[in-house]
């Protein structure tokens, strides 16, 4: 069963900071991944310095019948986690839940959208 007809559960995966509530932005976009596109199940989770992890949001989603999952790495930048670390982490829970289907997302890196938003932030300063 995926979380809502053919929808996947959904797991967003950010860095993570030591600095408490840092990821809140990404919470908030996954309550509004669940409110305006009708997602069911929408997990957050950090690569390191701050919880759940990885490994505790997918164990969750398999806990509540996910069988279908999509890892969106929360990422505007490549580096060494979206090339090594988090494509690594997927398959390993692959291999773990062979019966699930897990799948990489693309990371948000860079679309025009940014631009628009950073256009606005700049204007909230120098209108």
């Amino acid at each position: 069963m995926s979380s809502n007809g053919d929808k996947p559960a959904i797991i967003l995966l950010g860095h993570g900071s030591r600095m408490p509530k840092a990821g809140r932005s990404m919470e908030c976009v996954a309550v509004k991944l669940c409110e305006h596109h009708g997602y069911n199940l929408v997990k957050v989770c950090y690569m390191e310095n701050a919880e759940p992890s990885f490994v505790q949001a997918l164990d969750e989603c398999v806990g509540s019948g996910a069988t279908n999952i999509v890892v969106i790495p929360y990422f505007l930048h490549n580096g060494i986690h979206l090339n090594e670390d988090i494509p690594e982490m997927v398959r390993d829970r692959a291999d773990r839940h062979p019966n699930i289907k897990i799948t990489l997302g693309p990371y948000l890196g860079f679309d025009d959208k940014l631009v628009s938003l950073v256009h606005q932030r700049i204007r909230e300063v120098h209108p």
